[in-house]
């Protein structure tokens, strides 16, 4: 389990993380998503010990990473640039990680570099950016950590290969009951992959729970009224986006689904639909629920 306790941080008097809360439970892998700027990177780079909070806490079962090298040597941080030694081969990389990691599994790694297609005596520098991830991902499963930080993970890669770490991540993770929290600007990555979610906007976590109450969290609907209706009908309701033709209404809306139905329902429409939205249109609506307003923008 990783537990971050109110972190927040600043660098220059301009606040990053701004009293960050959230828990990645055993065996779950949690998708960390917000757009560029948000204090993603630093949150993991926190995590790993890199960089040191301002305030708050980071555990690992309830331990602190901070001289502790029973918790070092089962943390993994795959950032999103890597550390690589002058001329390295993926081969001399897994020496050389294997050396802090008791728990390595050369045929593990082995067998990683195969499925990947990959030459573990070519130097890393001669590979491209997405070659070099798969190269990495190998070692970072191959030393088989209890708390996995991934940073941008899928960037770079082709989809044939997306599709295989994905795979592996889930194979990893069911075999082992490790905590993994990836980070990734792109939703559709981590779609159908994480079981929780947290999203940070301004700084803050905006949401953080399992794909269930993400995805309960807002839903759009159709309705069909016998009757002229406009958007003032729908005042109580906490409404996101609302688009009319004539008296055909969608709507998303945030909120408990069964009292948002209910209330649509005491509006007597002639038809209501619902309809689940994408992990990116809840982000979407989230964010711009709570974004910029731009009105007059341009005028």
């Amino acid at each position: 389990m990783i537990e971050i306790q109110g972190v927040c941080k600043a660098f220059g008097g301009q606040k990053v993380l701004d009293d960050v809360s959230f828990t990645v439970g055993e065996g779950s892998l949690c998708g960390l998503v917000g757009p560029n700027g948000e204090g993603k990177t630093t949150l993991l780079r926190l995590a790993s010990d890199i960089l040191r909070a301002d305030s708050g806490a980071i555990q690992f079962d309830g331990q602190s990473h901070r001289n502790n090298p029973a918790v070092r040597q089962s943390l993994f941080f795959l950032p999103d640039e890597y550390y690589r030694l002058p001329q390295a081969s993926p081969r001399t990389m897994a020496r050389f990680y294997a050396g802090f990691y008791p728990a390595w599994r050369q045929e593990t790694f082995d067998r990683l570099i195969a499925l990947f297609e990959l030459n573990p005596r070519k130097r890393l520098m001669g590979y491209s950016k997405g070659m070099q991830r798969q190269a990495y991902i190998a070692i970072a499963l191959a030393c088989r950590p209890r708390y996995l930080l991934m940073d941008e993970t899928f960037d770079g890669l082709d989809p044939a290969k997306r599709n295989l770490v994905r795979r592996l991540l889930m194979e990893y993770i069911a075999e082992t009951g490790a905590s993994v929290l990836i980070s990734s600007h792109n939703l559709l990555e981590l779609e159908n992959l994480c079981d929780q979610f947290v999203l940070l906007h301004r700084h803050q976590v905006a949401f953080a729970g399992d794909e269930g109450e993400l995805h309960h969290t807002m839903t759009r609907y159709r309705l069909v009224f016998g009757r002229p209706v406009s958007r003032e009908d729908f005042a109580g309701l906490d409404c996101r986006q609302f688009t009319q033709a004539g008296n055909v209404v969608t709507v998303t809306i945030g909120g408990d689904p069964d009292e948002t139905q209910a209330a649509l329902r005491a509006m007597e429409p002639t038809l209501l639909e619902s309809f689940p939205l994408s992990l990116e249109e809840i982000f979407l609506n989230e964010t711009e629920a709570k974004g910029d307003d731009l009105t007059g923008l341009f005028g």
